[in-house]
This record gives structure tokens, sequence and C-alpha cells, in this order.
């Protein structure tokens, strides 16, 4: 009888072993086999899987992105298109390994390094199989892998040698093995496998550290054959990485008191700043006054999560199939009786069956209630061709990979500006300038103008905003007036609000098979405040209501302009190749490609270009000087920013003034 249940600790629960899982596999083609490959990692908890004969092309983007279960990254470094070969490294995003080549060039075999920690490091190594299709020879082999073993022999670290050796080490008597073993021996390694590993009874993939080295716990071959050859499987005496956890910062807008919120928001305008005519005073008020009310309806959550190797698609039936599947195995490997043998076999087919079924109703369920943007995703989710990769962060932070993009993008726009800024841009004449009725100032709106600028944006939420968009919508009869005094006291004074002036720069892929670890790859994708771009439409509109009146826009102009796009600049372009070629006139075409255009854009330029050429002035010319001054930006990396950077050129990219100011800078090479 217990007396005291409270003096009762809990015993924690271990798992069989706290090392690292690593298994390897000759795929024999990965193609058609990934199903099986995630099932078998999720299964056994592998921490790395190390995969020869991947068959894999760096243009096989869907079979690439079947491989990665939830935590774990799949490489395979790239091949120069060789048909055949090939190897994968799949493994928990955790273990931050380093995967390189290690400088020992040979056409005899593949082999790549793995540093996990600068404590061990595998080498994954595959050996074609001699033929005459491929003119290799075992003699050659043997003569690289023996220099090979030789260099790694002043590696500091601890190695294990893992992969396929096409070597029959079941044959000792054979010269080849003979010659093998003698490298082994002589350079101080050992060979753990004595199990045959290929359908032909054969012991092909091997297992190898240094006689000094104590690092295989465990080692064996696994019963099931997933291709022509076994999985090989061990337990290295390394750590286990700990699971993978996420912290994030979120607002439970779930069970927000929409009531309530109103009814706060209205207390609080009271102490809006209505005689003031200052915007940056109106525009931080706004902002003050709305973060307060949120923080205190809803304010933020932090919670810390840990993400598991698991697929959408499992459901209960795969659970109980598994589970099946793991009781009979134990039952064959216990008795070895070839009926117990069958019967593991016979599930583990109903287990493929059963996965392939889930998968399919999953999506099937998924595309008949998806609406077009999340169809969207989930198509590219499938063709893996997602654009939200980053560089492998390695030994950095997020915060450093943050710097590193903004100092790379900053580079980048200072090295392109370097090369064509000779202008003196104190005598910068306009040859064409246009004689137009001159644009003084702006027009005040109405709350009910201002109101159709606020629902006709989608309502998307920059990271910086103090309120969702949606919330700025569904409260939109109380903050209409107030928006409506911002806006208007920002277009008479010519003043821009300092606090809206920041943004948030999100590197983009440019490609989703490009190389996600070089910077160069990436675009920078800003975002602004919402209340800026309502600011900046009210604005655009009336400069687009200037420019068409005088018809000064360029006719032949199709980006960013309403009722024209990439087709119907392609149109006119072969209509008039067409007309000249039907004339007999020689053509000519000239494409001009600007790099980073948006952001090499000369504010100075632009200012004296809407003065000269687009009659502009007075409060009109000071509302876009201010627009562009003291502009900041950074650069997000998950949770991380990186530092404040002050832009002296360039137009914001994801701002409604970008694209038409572009387009008035860009003016003069209209035709």
């Amino acid at each position: 009888m217990i007396r005291n249940a409270s003096n009762l600790r809990p015993i924690a629960r271990t798992k069989p072993y706290s090392n690292l899982t690593v298994h390897h596999w000759n795929a024999n083609r990965i193609t058609n086999k990934t199903t099986t490959l995630v099932d078998h990692v999720i299964e056994y908890d592998v921490d790395i899987m190390f995969i020869t004969e991947t068959w894999l092309a760096e243009n096989d983007l869907v079979v690439i992105g079947e491989c990665k279960p939830l935590v774990m990254s799949f490489e395979f470094p790239k091949r120069g298109g060789r048909d055949g070969g090939g190897i994968g490294v799949l493994y928990k995003k955790t273990l931050n390994l380093i995967i390189s080549h290690t400088g020992f060039n040979s056409v005899n075999f593949e082999h790549y390094a793995v540093t996990l920690k600068n404590s061990i490091q595998f080498i994954v190594i595959y050996h074609p199989p001699p033929s005459k299709v491929n003119g290799l020879k075992t003699s050659e082999f043997l003569d690289d892998i023996e220099m090979f073993l030789d260099e790694l022999c002043v590696v500091p670290e601890s190695l294990v040698l893992i992969g396929d050796f096409n070597v029959h080490m079941d044959r000792p008597d054979k010269w080849d093995t003979k010659r093998f073993n003698d490298s082994l021996m002589t350079t101080g390694f050992r060979q753990f496998i004595d199990k045959p590993t290929h359908k032909s009874n054969h012991i092909l993939d091997l297992l190898i550290t240094r006689e000094t080295d104590d690092l295989i716990q465990v080692h064996d071959v696994h019963p099931e054959f997933y291709s022509d050859h076994h999985i090989i499987t061990c337990i290295v005496k390394c750590a286990k990485p700990p699971p993978l956890k996420i912290v994030t910062s979120s607002r439970p807008y779930g069970k927000l008191d929409p009531d309530l919120f109103n009814q706060l928001l209205k207390d609080r305008l009271v102490d809006f700043p209505y005689e003031s005519n200052d915007p940056n005073v109106l525009a931080e008020a706004y902002e003050t006054i709305t973060s307060s009310v949120l923080d205190e309806v809803c304010p933020v959550v932090t919670k810390e999560r840990t993400i598991r190797p698991q697929l959408p698609w499992y459901n209960e039936n795969v659970h109980i199939q598994r589970r099946e599947r793991r009781r009979l195995e134990r039952k064959w490997r216990k008795s070895r009786k070839e009926e117990d043998y069958e019967a593991f076999q016979t599930q583990k087919e109903l287990v493929n069956k059963s996965i392939i079924t889930a998968k399919t109703e999953y999506f099937s369920d998924k595309f008949s209630n998806a609406n077009a943007k999340d169809m969207y995703a989930t198509i590219n989710g499938l063709l893996n061709k997602s654009t939200k990769a980053l560089p492998a962060l390695e030994s950095k932070s997020e915060k450093e990979l943050a710097d590193d993009f903004l100092s790379f993008f900053i580079s980048k726009v200072e090295k392109i500006r370097a090369n064509v800024d000779f202008v003196d841009q104190g005598n910068i004449t306009d040859p064409n300038q246009v004689i137009c009725t001159s644009m003084h100032g702006f027009e005040s709106l109405e709350t009910g103008d201002v109101e159709k600028i606020v629902m006709k944006f989608p309502s998307k939420t920059c990271s910086l905003d103090t309120l969702p968009t949606w919330l700025v919508k569904d409260n939109l009869a109380i903050l209409i007036p107030i928006i409506t005094k911002v806006v208007n006291s920002s277009l008479f004074s010519g003043t821009f609000p300092d606090t809206l002036k920041q943004s948030i720069i999100t590197p983009v892929l440019k490609k989703s098979n490009l190389d996600h670890n070089i910077l160069k790859h990436y675009r920078p994708v800003a975002n602004i405040k919402f209340l800026s771009k309502v600011i900046e439409k009210a604005a655009s509109c009336q400069v687009g209501s200037h420019i068409d009146r005088n018809d000064l826009g360029e006719r032949n102009q199709s980006s960013y302009k309403q009722f024209h796009s990439t087709e119907t600049a392609l149109l006119k372009v072969k209509n008039d190749l067409l007309q000249y070629v039907d004339d007999s006139k020689t053509v000519l075409l000239v494409l001009l490609d600007m790099s980073a255009a948006f952001d090499t854009v000369d504010h100075p330029i632009l200012l004296q270009r809407l003065r000269d050429r687009f009659g502009m002035c007075d409060s009109v010319v000071s509302w876009f000087r201010s627009y562009f001054e003291n502009r900041t930006t950074r650069v997000s990396i998950k949770n991380a920013l990186s530092n404040e950077h002050v832009l002296t050129y360039s137009l914001p990219q994801g701002s409604i003034i970008g694209p038409q100011g572009f387009i008035l800078y860009i003016s003069p090479i209209g035709i």
C-alpha cells in the first residue's frame, strides 16, 4: 500500500540506443522507391541515411522532394550529368552536417566526406562493378583505394567508411578480396559486415573504421530487400541529435473577442490627436493606440514545439499496419522460421499499399477543398519547386545569415552603380522635356475614397504592421476617419511619416533548382506596412491621373500598366516584326536586361525627372523627396533580423510607388 504517492518519482523512458543511428542502402535507382525509403527512415528513427546508386540528376526535383520527410534534409553532390551511380545523404537537420569532397580524385569510385561536429568523419563510397561499358578495372580500383586509405591515415577525426565497395568479402580466397583485406590491415582499418548484403548472397556493402577507434556499438544487415541490396545498419557511439524544436511567437487570433476589441479601440481613439496636422505625430499615434489595444486583447504567445519526422498522410490505418509489421519482424527474428518470414514480407507489402492509399486520399481531399492559392502551393510542394529554401546555417546563427544577406544585397547594388555612376548629377538635362500643366499639390480625399482604397487591397500583412490587414478591414468603420486624417496630412504637407519608412526583406530563391547555398541565387523581396501602402496608393492614383490627362505616358510600356501585360508586349513586338518583314525591311531587335533595376534607382535623377519631364513641383516633389529620405531596411531570416541599413537609393519592391516610379525613371529610353 502506498502511503504517500507524492514521494514517488517517475522513471524516465529510455530508448534501446541513445547513440547515432546510421544506415546505408544501395538503392539501384531511387526514383520509384522514395515511399519505401521515407517509411524506413521514420520507422527506425534513422539519423543519417547514406544512399548509393541514386541515379539522381539535378532536375529530378520531384524525387528529391519526396526523399525529405519533415525535420530532415537531403543532399546529393552534383555529378555533371553522369549516368548511373550517384550518392545521397538523408539526415536530421539538427546534425548540421558538412558535406564535402576529400580532394582525392579517382575515376574508379565515387566518394564524399560527411563531417559531424568535427569529431567523426563519414566517408561514403560507391565503386561500380567493372564492365566493358564503363571501362573500369578492379586492379585500378584497388590501387586507388589503397592510396586513398593511406591519405586517410592523417585525418584527425575518427573515421567511418561506409558504402558499396563491390568487393566480394564473402570470398576471402579471391585475389582482389585478399588485396583489399591487405590494404585494410596495413593502413590500420577493420571491416565489420559479415552477412550477405546482396541478392546473390555476396557481401558487397561494407562498414569500416580504424582498428584503434571504438565507434561501432551495434551493426547488422536489415532482412528486407528494398532493391537488390540489403540495408546495412549500425549504431555509432556518438550522441543522438536532439529533436528539432521551433519557437514560435504569434497572436491567437482565433480567441480574439471582436466586440471587446472594437469597444476598447473606440475608447482609446478618444486620445487620438485629431487637432494635429503633422503626419509623423498622427501616424505614430495610430500605431501606438492600435498596438496597445491588440496587446491587451490578444497578446503575443510564445511556444516551443517539437517537430516529429511524420508525414501528413499517415493515418490510423497506416499506424496499425506498421505496428503489425514490427511485431511480425520481431517474431521472425526470434524464431527464424520460414513461415514467420513469409508473414513478415506479406505485411510489408500491405504497409506499402496502405501508405500509397493514404497518400492518394490525403491529396485528393486536399485538392477538392483547396482554393487556387492553396492548390498552387500544394502542387509546388509536390513538384519540390519551393523558393523558400535558405543556405545551410552550419556554424552561423540566423542573425549572422541575415547580416550576410544584407551585406550581399548592398554590395551588389554598389558594384552595379560603381560601373555606371559617372554622370555629374548636378548638370543633368533631359533632352525630351515635356511642356504640360504643372502638378503643384495633391487633392484631399474623402473617407469614402480612402475606404475604397483600403478594401481593394488583399488581406496580406507585413510583420511590421501593428494590426493585421483583415482586422483593419473588420474595424474600418472606426479606423477610417483616422486613416483618412493620416493620408491627407501626408499629401498636404508633402511629408511621408518616418515611422512608415521601414521595410523587411525576405530572400527568395530565383529558381527552385538553383543551389540554395549561393547568395547570388536569391532576390530581395521587400514588405512594407499596410498604412504606407494606403498613403502611397492615394498619391499614386493622383500622379497617374495627371500623367493620363497630359498624355505623358509611354505608349509602348506594358509592365505595371492597366490592360497591359507580357502577352500584349509580345503581340506588339511580333506584329511589328512581321510588318517590317512584309515590307522587305531589315529588322534588329535590341534587348536590355537591367540587373537589380529597382535597387539601383538614383533619387536625385528621379526627382529631377518628375519636375522636368512630368511637370511635378512644390509639395508633390517634396512628398516624393520625403518618401525617399531616411528609408531603412532589414533582412528577415526566420525569427531573426539583420542590422538596420539606411537606403540612399532604390525603390522598395513590394511598394505601390515602386513600379510607377520606375516607369517614370526610365521614361527617356522610350521611343
